[in-house]
């Protein structure tokens, strides 16, 4: 008694790489160099404007004391800081939605 049962699966397999296509692309959590490259743009760039704005603040400090009346000295400075934030938060913002969409 012979059994002539085949017993290989026929079916096709499944391609693990999306599209079908044979390219490996970066592992989950590894970056590209054009990421890696603006992440160390952002790094340097919030560095120099830390001391920048420190510098700048300090020197027009010393020109409002110099040249703003006493009395007006307060709201000259108000707006000033104002315009410093508001500033700074929308490079920081227009950045970050820069490396949010990059392309993998």
């Amino acid at each position: 008694m012979t059994d002539s049962t085949d017993t290989t699966d026929d079916a096709p397999t499944a391609d693990p790489s999306p599209g079908g296509s044979d390219a490996s692309g970066p592992m989950d959590g590894e970056m590209d160099i054009f990421e890696q490259l603006q992440w160390g743009a952002l790094v340097l760039l919030v560095v120099a404007a830390i001391w920048a704005t420190a510098q700048f603040y300090l020197s027009a400090t010393r020109a409002i004391e110099v040249w703003v009346g006493t009395g007006y000295q307060p709201v000259v400075m108000a707006a000033f800081n104002l315009a410093l934030l508001l500033g700074a938060v929308a490079g920081i913002a227009r950045l970050a939605r820069r490396l949010g969409s990059v392309p993998s």
